[in-house]
């Protein structure tokens, strides 16, 4: 049962180690990051065997020569496991921050960019606006509000009242009035 339930356990860890490293191996896109992966997986090449002598040892009852086996080679060979695990986690931990900071970065950029183009938006839609504006001021003679009132005074009958308009203009609606 019990030697049952430890080679399974190894057996499941040791696909879920290969699954993880073939994930971790697609995905590291710098010679660093793959040199450190490469480290680990020599590491784990190291340890792994050690634990299958361990648990035989133990499967065997000879568990003082597993205990040495123990003390003399897996501690350190964990510790190696562990220091090249570590050492890559940070690896990757200071380029998920350093992409992290990339991005902001890039969106900071994109931000400023949308803003300086909306700003130029309005102001050309100002220029247009004003433009506009003076144009049907030329072509009325002076205010709509003006021209508009002089218009209803003269629909409504009142051909007396004045029509102020500006010096030489000919030509705008205020004039022919």
């Amino acid at each position: 049962g019990y030697r049952l339930f430890v080679d399974t356990m190894l057996t499941v860890q040791r696909e879920q180690i290969k699954k993880s490293t073939a994930l971790l191996e697609s995905n590291l896109t710098t010679d660093e990051g793959r040199r450190l992966l490469a480290l680990l997986v020599a590491a784990r090449n190291k340890y792994a065997p050690l634990l299958d002598e361990f648990a035989q040892l133990i499967n065997a009852n000879q568990g003082e020569q597993a205990y040495q086996l123990q003390e003399t080679r897996i501690n350190a060979a964990h510790a190696d496991y562990i220091a090249a695990a570590n050492t890559l986690i940070d690896f990757l931990n200071d380029r998920a921050k350093q992409d992290g900071e990339d991005a902001a970065s890039e969106v900071s950029a994109a931000t400023w960019t949308i803003i300086g183009v909306s700003a130029a938006a309005i102001l050309l839609a100002l220029v247009i606006a004003l433009l506009i504006i003076r144009k049907l001021g030329s072509q009325l003679g002076g205010e709509p509000d003006y021209a508009a009132d002089v218009a209803k005074s003269i629909a409504g009958g009142d051909l007396s009242r004045a029509v102020a308009i500006r010096p030489g203009d000919e030509t705008s609606r205020l004039a022919a009035m």
